[in-house]
């Protein structure tokens, strides 16, 4: 899209319709109809479940007003256990920290004034990438609380942080996942449930009203980094005057030490009346 203020209609509409449902905001959109979360959490961690609290897609959670709130992709619960689905498109450093913050954060939000601490519920948190998040070249990395020196001693936080690669989905074993991963990479539906997902995902780019959303969405972005440009500028060019009405003001002073010195006055009365040292005032040239 362009760059200018603001974006035309026609350059919009063709950037929505390139879209595909890696895009963060159609993947959320696709995945709030709950049986297709509930599939696809299905066939992500190989369990069964029952049914799902209503998926909420780009939630945000914020434990206080003075702590850093998150926006969670897909976020639901049954029962027992609360999941978290993070689709990403490109590369961004702190993965393993935004797991750990996305797991406190969930728990802590939940976790009602006067429970205990075993009212907590089993936490998944997942990311499907676009690139090998740990970059180890392996397509799925599972992580869980485990004793450093004797791994088959399980810490039971219930706490798991499972980070795909989808990219790499072809060397996965399980057919159902396999499929899932290749209609994300290449959008080509060759199963039940990629086929219920392209549908719901046709449904969404046929929507008007989600594209208006969405427009509304993008130009609120545009406006944040316009206004965060125009921020940093001000704030350099703030430092710049102040650096140049410092360099001005000092190359006054030794202006006017150099003057005094040329009229003959002792250094220490020069170096009193404009706060040089006596090495500076006797490295002054008469004039500068």
């Amino acid at each position: 899209m362009s760059n200018g203020n603001p974006f035309s209609v026609e350059e919009f509409n063709k950037y929505w319709d390139s879209l595909t449902i890696t895009e963060d905001f159609i993947f959320c959109k696709v995945f709030e109809e709950e049986e297709l979360c509930k599939e696809m959490l299905e066939i992500l961690l190989d369990i069964k479940i029952d049914h799902l609290e209503f998926p909420e897609a780009q939630k945000s959670l914020r434990t206080s007003h003075l702590a850093k709130g998150i926006r969670v992709d897909v976020f639901t619960k049954d029962d027992n256990r609360i999941f978290d689905v993070e689709i990403q498109n490109a590369p961004k450093e702190g993965i393993p920290f935004r797991t750990r913050y996305y797991h406190s954060t969930m728990d802590t939000s939940l976790l009602k004034k006067g429970k205990n601490y075993t009212d907590l519920k089993e936490s998944y948190v997942i990311f499907l990438c676009k690139f090998d998040p740990i970059k180890m070249g392996k397509p799925v990395y599972r992580f869980s609380m485990r004793d450093e020196d004797e791994h088959e001693i399980i810490l039971g936080d219930k706490i798991h942080t499972i980070l795909y690669n989808i990219c790499d989905y072809k060397r996965l074993k399980e057919s159902e996942r396999k499929n899932f991963f290749d209609y994300l990479m290449h959008g080509n539906p060759c199963s039940s449930f990629t086929k219920k997902t392209e549908k719901r995902f046709q449904e969404i780019k046929n929507d008007e009203d989600w594209r208006i959303d969405y427009m509304t969405l993008e130009m609120k972005f545009k406006e944040r980094e316009r206004e965060a440009v125009a921020h940093a500028v001000a704030q350099a060019v703030a430092v710049a005057t102040t650096t140049a009405r410092n360099e001005g003001i000092e190359q006054g002073t030794k202006q006017t030490a150099a003057n005094f010195k040329k009229m003959g006055i002792p250094l220490e009365k020069i170096a009193e009346a404009t706060g040089l040292s006596l090495k500076e005032i006797e490295a002054l040239q008469s004039s500068l």
